[in-house]
């Protein structure tokens, strides 16, 4: 028995890929061979599509800055991550295929516990995580991570797997504090307000200029101030 894969012509003259089996048996005395002929365009058609499509995921997920991985839930190993890992952690993907849980070593000691619940409650909940949180890498140079997490669903539409995303923002982070101190500094009054209104923040100037301690002003509104 065996199975070989060739082209077969049509009477117009117009070829098409087969799978051809063969089975030997005998039948009055004699050697014969049964040839089964499968068309299995409409296969290659379907690989070529998936194949086209891998190689377009490729060439995005390689090609990115950000840090992009694919992680399968019931193994808790992960299936791919992007080479944007090594330059963002500075360590080698080889070591996360070895071990899921081998980038916790460099998650900053002040924030581990609480990356380590985030992820252990993804993999309980089958549902996405969105975290900042600092990791150390090379010689002790400390780097913020923007972290989301979404799930994927299976055939069966069950999660399964869940995909990352990772980008550094450090340099946003550092402009956000230097911006943050340059607003405490002033001697004029600043307020950071939600979409409702609600205060979420101010600088020690606002508090002097209205009487308010700053604890008593988040509680408030832009409403309940009488200018």
């Amino acid at each position: 028995a065996g199975m070989i894969q060739t082209l077969h012509q049509r009477k117009d003259g117009s070829t098409f890929p087969v799978e051809v089996s063969l089975r030997p048996f005998a039948a009055e005395g004699k050697s014969l061979m049964v040839v089964v002929a499968r068309d299995i365009t409409a296969r290659q058609l379907a690989e070529l599509h998936l194949k086209e499509a891998n190689e377009r995921f490729q060439q995005f997920a390689e090609n990115i800055n950000e840090a992009f991985w694919i992680r399968d839930l019931e193994e808790d190993r992960f299936l791919y991550i992007s080479p944007a890992f090594e330059t963002l952690f500075r360590r080698p993907v080889s070591s996360l295929y070895q071990n899921a849980r081998a980038f916790l070593g460099a998650v900053h000691p002040d924030d581990l516990e609480r990356v380590t619940a985030a992820f252990v409650w993804q993999r309980e909940h089958r549902q996405g995580i969105e975290l900042e949180y600092r990791i150390i890498v090379g010689d002790h140079v400390i780097r913020w991570l923007w972290v989301r997490t979404f799930p994927i669903l299976s055939e069966q539409g069950t999660v399964y797997r869940m995909a990352g995303i990772a980008e550094d923002m450090t340099r946003r982070r550092e402009y956000d504090e230097q911006y943050r101190a340059m607003i405490q500094a002033s001697l004029d009054g600043f307020l950071a307000l939600d979409t409702q209104g609600r205060i979420m923040d101010c600088n020690d100037a606002y508090t002097r200029i209205m009487g308010y301690s700053r604890e008593e002003l988040l509680q408030l509104s832009i409403a309940d101030l009488d200018f």
